[in-house]
C-alpha cells in the first residue's frame, strides 16, 4: 500500500494496486489481470501505473499502463481481506498520493488459525488523503 502510494507521487501518475483474477497467467508469462470479485487479497496483487486514471482498467499493460510489481500469496495461514464496507478490490493513488476510489478503508491481516482474534491480527488502513498506517486490531471500524 505504501509503495504504490509512493511510487504515484515518485512518478508522478495514478498507480493502481488490484486484487489479481489469475497470477498464475503472471507466472507463465501471460498477462495478470484484476479480479472482479472477491474480497481475498491473500491469493496476490498487482501494483501498475495508471496514466489514464482510469479506475476501471483491469489490464496492467493496457493503454500505456506498466506493471511495477506482481505478488503471489504466500503463507495459506493467513488471510488479508477487506473488513469496512463493501469489498474493496482496488486501490488508485493519484500523482498527490491522494485516494481516489472513497474515503478511510481497511484490510486486515488476520493469522487464521486464531481468527480475528489473534494477537497476530492487524489493521492496514488507509486514509482518504492516502495516509498508510498499520494498528493492532479494533474490528471491523478499528481504523476510525
Amino acid at each position: 500500500m505504501m509503495r504504490a502510494r509512493s511510487e504515484a507521487i515518485s512518478q508522478n501518475t495514478c498507480v493502481k494496486l488490484c486484487q489479481s483474477a489469475n497470477i498464475a497467467n503472471a507466472q507463465t508469462g501471460g498477462t495478470p489481470t484484476c479480479a472482479a470479485s472477491g474480497n481475498d487479497w491473500q491469493r496476490g496483487w498487482i501494483l501498475f501505473t495508471l496514466p489514464s486514471c482510469d479506475t476501471t482498467q483491469t489490464n496492467p499493460t493496457a493503454s500505456g499502463a506498466r506493471i511495477l510489481s506482481i505478488r503471489v500469496g504466500e503463507d495459506p495461514e493467513f488471510e488479508l481481506f477487506t473488513t469496512s464496507g463493501a469489498a474493496r478490490r482496488f486501490f488508485v493513488f493519484d500523482p498527490r498520493g491522494v485516494l481516489q476510489s472513497g474515503g478511510m478503508t481497511n484490510l486486515t491481516l488476520s493469522y487464521v488459525p486464531d481468527g480475528v482474534s489473534s494477537r497476530h491480527t492487524r489493521s492496514v488502513c488507509v486514509s482518504s488523503a492516502g495516509r498508510v498506517t498499520v494498528r493492532e486490531y479494533g474490528g471491523v471500524d478499528g481504523c476510525n
